[in-house]
């Protein structure tokens, strides 16, 4: 069975090495990219099985990622899983508008963010 791969764009480097290895752990391989810009990029040329977005970043927001991957055909069907510090009252509202595959309010648990994160990549092989 081959490895599947994660794409975090993230530009919290302490976030992006603690996904990193819970991921890793449970035999996921994890690429990543520190801007909006740089993610989009490796979405296009990685084409991960799953995407792990955080919204606020530099040069491009995860709002406008999300909102570009899902609007073009070639990459809509990867799944994105947004990973936010944002208020849950927000998260709703931009889930909805974004077109995310599911929301997880940072700090969360890990056992629940790995189960989510195979149940998105079981979702996509449907």
């Amino acid at each position: 069975m081959d490895k599947k791969k994660i794409l975090v764009i993230e530009d919290e480097s302490d976030q992006v090495m603690m996904m990193q290895t819970r991921l890793e752990a449970n035999g996921f391989d994890v690429i990543s990219a520190s801007n909006g810009e740089d993610g989009m990029k490796k979405a296009y040329s990685e084409r991960p099985d799953l995407i792990l977005l955080d919204l606020i970043m530099p040069k491009m927001s995860g709002y406008e990622v999300c909102r570009r991957l899902k609007s073009d055909p070639e990459v809509r069907n990867i799944p994105v899983l947004v990973i936010t510090a944002v208020v849950k009252r927000d998260i709703d509202r931009h889930q909805i508008e974004m077109c995310a595959d599911g929301v997880v309010e940072k700090p969360y648990d890990s056992a629940e963010f790995i189960q989510l994160v195979q149940d998105l990549i079981n979702l996509k092989k449907k």
